[in-house]
């Protein structure tokens, strides 16, 4: 055998023992990154496991192991992104596709910006829309005219013509709405988005303008003829009759000076046992007048009562004329602030909503309105929401930041 043969043959050989001594190591190795794959494998699965079990990784909540689309936390489980926002640029948030009309709402400081969250469900029903009412909201004092802002504006297509009053009822979460000489009243949902019920007016002046909730199953429904009438309406009520032995007629005042200047709105400060406390009634001008007498629970048959003829006493503690000059000219309607014993009036023809301490009439504030020519109703809801009436059939809320 030659050298270089001989030297091929010694490397052979030493190459052969490290392969031999390193295989078992490179083995070893090549398992373990294989184990620790799985291991990382294992890890994920788990992860994701945990992800599509509405855990703390789901950022809604629901069981989809997807994030929402619409920003809230809804809690379903259906995957898909939720019908309530306004994909469809329907900017009510109902279903119809169609977008409500635009209203304004404004002060001398700012203007009127949508809130945040609007009181609208998937349902169209009233009592899917889950609103607080006013036993469970946990409020404190209402605050300032000034931080409030438009949320909803619709049209209301049901009524015919000439809305004029607005009240709602925590206690079945709707509203319900009186117009001029359509002999006719409305009961709708809290979100405005079906009538609920259409109620026919008999025997009592058709020319309704207000209407203020006491409690219970009764109502102080204002007419033009300067009359109150409280009624009755329950659950199987269809027709509201001002002459049934449930329905008390009180006259406030002599028939007004000329037409179209009696009373136009109605607000209510409870007191004392359930459904008493104090009527406020407006006069709309030649004069304006804030009036307001005690409501007390009577027993029926109840026989009509006049406070010209001395059967029970209104008040005029101050002289809207006088304290209001500069401020409104007019009178629409008005509410009663239950936090702060305030009373809102609303003016027309001014264009403002005034807040006033019902004792003296010492105007606290005052907010200048936009978006309607003729505002004619207002009354609070859940808490410290403002719903505004207007014609024709226009209905804005608004809430506090």
């Amino acid at each position: 055998m030659k050298p270089t043969q001989n030297r091929c043959l010694h490397l052979y050989f030493l190459c052969a023992i490290a392969l031999i001594w390193l295989w078992p190591t490179a083995c070893s190795d090549s398992g373990s990154g294989n184990e620790k794959a799985a291991d990382s494998e294992t890890v994920t699965a788990d992860e994701k496991t945990s992800d599509t079990s509405g855990g703390a990784g789901d950022a809604d909540g629901d069981t989809d192991g997807d994030s929402d689309t619409d920003g809230d936390a809804d809690g379903d489980s259906d995957g898909d992104a939720d019908s309530d926002t306004d994909a469809d640029a329907d900017s009510d948030g109902d279903s119809d596709g169609d977008a409500d009309t635009e209203s304004a709402w404004t002060n001398d400081t700012a203007s009127s910006i949508s809130r945040d969250s609007e009181p609208t469900a998937d349902s169209n029903t009233e009592s899917e829309t889950e609103l607080p009412t006013d036993s469970d909201s946990g409020i404190g004092a209402c605050p300032s005219l000034s931080s409030y802002h438009l949320y909803l504006s619709k049209e209301l297509g049901d009524i015919p013509e000439q809305a004029s009053g607005i009240a709602w009822n925590p206690r079945t979460n709707t509203f319900f709405i009186v117009a001029n000489l359509t002999k006719k009243m409305w009961q709708y949902d809290s979100g405005f988005k079906n009538v609920i019920k259409e109620y026919t007016l008999e025997n009592m002046d058709f020319d309704t303008e207000g209407i203020v909730y006491l409690g219970g199953n009764r109502y102080a429904i204002a007419t033009e003829s300067n009359v109150v009438y409280v009624v009755e309406i329950t659950e199987s009520t269809s027709v509201v009759d001002g002459a049934a032995d449930t329905t008390e007629m009180l006259t406030v005042t002599a028939p007004p000076p000329r037409r179209n200047a009696g009373l136009e709105g109605i607000a209510f400060a409870p007191g004392g046992a359930d459904g008493e406390g104090t009527l406020f009634a407006v006069q709309e001008y030649a004069p304006m007048r804030v009036l307001q007498f005690p409501y007390t629970k009577r027993t029926p048959p109840y026989d009509a009562l006049s406070a010209p003829d001395g059967d029970f006493k209104v008040d005029e503690p101050w002289n809207a004329e006088t304290v209001l000059q500069g401020e409104v000219t007019d009178l629409a309607d008005t509410a009663y602030d239950t936090t702060t014993d305030t009373l809102l009036l609303l003016s027309q023809e001014s264009f403002a909503l005034i807040r006033v301490n019902p004792e003296n009439g010492d105007v606290r504030e005052t907010l200048h309105l936009s978006g309607s020519p003729y505002f004619e109703g207002l009354t609070f809801f859940n808490g410290c929401d403002l719903a505004i009436l207007a014609e024709p059939n226009l209905i804005t809320l608004h809430s506090p930041n």
